[in-house]
């Protein structure tokens, strides 16, 4: 190398402009916003983290496909059941909620107000 610039300057040398760096490092900031706003936005509730999940991005993906409400379930909540599960907590555009695959498992949850016959 006959230049008397540094090795590192050589190299990069109108790979990398100021500007460009600039650009780069806003990008990586938005992008990281952005995965933690979706991380934030689809966060299980820590007093349901111990159920089994439908995946979120399964079922935003069926709600954007337009997919009929039986076959989403068939689907994305039933093989859940197969294996014996006995709730599946699901995605629903904002909130999570339990669904209750085995009605003897309501039977645990349920105040025993809401058991009785009285009802």
């Amino acid at each position: 190398m006959s230049s008397s610039a540094p090795l590192h300057e050589v190299n990069l040398a109108g790979f990398y402009h100021k500007e460009l760096i600039l650009y780069d490092i806003r990008l990586a900031v938005l992008i990281g916003i952005l995965v933690a706003l979706v991380r934030y936005l689809l966060a299980v509730p820590q007093e349901l983290r111990h159920l089994p999940r439908v995946s979120p991005y399964a079922t935003i993906w069926s709600y954007a496909t337009r997919e009929s409400v039986d076959s989403r379930v068939r689907r994305l909540i039933l093989p859940f059941a197969r294996h014996g599960e006995g709730v599946v907590l699901v995605y629903m555009l904002g909130k999570w909620g339990v669904h209750v695959l085995d009605p003897n498992v309501s039977h645990t949850y349920l105040p025993q107000t809401l058991n009785s016959n009285s009802i």
